[in-house]
């Protein structure tokens, strides 16, 4: 473990210890995907409609066989498989490559609101959002023995680098902690997750949990 200082003020008081850790995980490309409310499944699939779950994600979702297109103009983007189940509010998730592909700007983050739309169609219907449409942001998930391991706590900001490739994840992404891993997770929307071996040692950068 190394340790720095940072100086976030005029007094000694207002430092801050920051520690870095090195983790192993298993690096996961971000993909797209439909979190879908009952109403938009309906239209896109058919009253009754039953989904097909074909894979249960590294990240817990259940994925389906079904997908819908995104359009934007004369742009689509057809890969996007739904997560099984209904959400109150519809969001379509996209990798940075896929935003870019259909020329939408200012996307917000995922589990963010924002003013992004586009329209979906499935076999059986479309729709079109006024919102929902968000970026599929890096996520660090963690086994929870991994997690007391290197002193990672749950929602705690951290800063991310992959020294084996030389690059830095931009910005501080929150840490998720669960007990169903055996290993950790890095999902990626960069093109860092192209040039990854199946394991990868990330270095973890973390301040002080902050309170209130």
């Amino acid at each position: 473990m190394t340790q720095s200082t940072v100086a976030t003020g005029d007094t000694a008081e207002a430092q801050e210890t920051v520690a870095v850790r090195q983790v192993v995980v298993r690096p996961v490309r971000a993909a797209p995907r439909a979190y879908l409310s009952a109403n938009h499944m309906e239209a896109l699939f058919g009253a009754g409609h039953k989904l097909t779950p074909v894979w249960n994600g590294l990240l817990g979702e259940m994925l389906c066989l079904e997908r819908v297109t995104v359009s934007a103009g004369n742009k689509k983007e057809s890969r996007v498989r739904v997560v099984a189940g209904t959400f109150p509010a519809t969001q379509i998730a996209l990798t940075h490559t896929a935003l870019h592909l259909l020329d939408l700007r200012g996307a917000p983050v995922f589990g963010q609101e924002g003013a992004v739309g586009a329209a979906l169609s499935g076999p059986k219907g479309a729709v079109v959002l006024g919102s929902g449409v968000v970026r599929a942001a890096p996520r660090l998930i963690l086994p929870d023995t991994v997690a007391r391991k290197v002193g990672v706590k749950v929602g705690q900001l951290v800063e991310l680098s992959l020294p084996s490739v030389g690059e830095a994840l931009e910005g501080a992404i929150a840490v998720e902690v669960r007990s169903d891993l055996r290993e950790g997770v890095v999902v990626l929307d960069t093109s860092v997750g192209d040039r990854l071996l199946e394991t990868a040692s990330l270095t973890v950068k973390l301040g002080q949990p902050r309170h209130g």
